[in-house]
């Protein structure tokens, strides 16, 4: 069997690990040889922000904010006055029976 195992791996393991490790390697390769990704020059430095206009931005932002909530608000009432059932009573004719020890009794109602 010193032609199955040899190196204590199956010739079969090898091949199929080789396969492996040549197509990573080519991956590799083909990924040093493409460009690294350009990224935008901005030529101009992000300037912060005064508190004054923290302020309007928060203010903006509370009243899409709220706009939002009522909206949602809204569509969850919605939703719920769709979910509502009425339970529906069955007003038509009617058997009742009764029965107590020996004597059973059938009695028709709205009918």
């Amino acid at each position: 069997d010193a032609a199955t195992w040899d190196g204590g791996l199956r010739k079969s393991s090898r091949s199929i690990a080789q396969e492996i490790r040549s197509k990573s390697e080519m991956a590799r390769e083909i990924a040093k040889a493409k460009p690294p990704p350009r990224r935008k020059v901005n030529g101009e430095p992000i300037r912060a922000l005064t508190q004054a206009e923290i302020l309007a931005e928060a203010a903006q932002t509370e009243v899409r904010n709220l706009a939002d909530l009522e909206r949602m608000l809204n569509l969850e009432e919605a939703m719920k006055k769709k979910a509502e059932r009425v339970k529906m009573n069955y007003t038509g004719p009617m058997l009742r029976i009764r029965s107590s020890g020996a004597t059973t009794t059938l009695e028709l109602r709205y009918g």
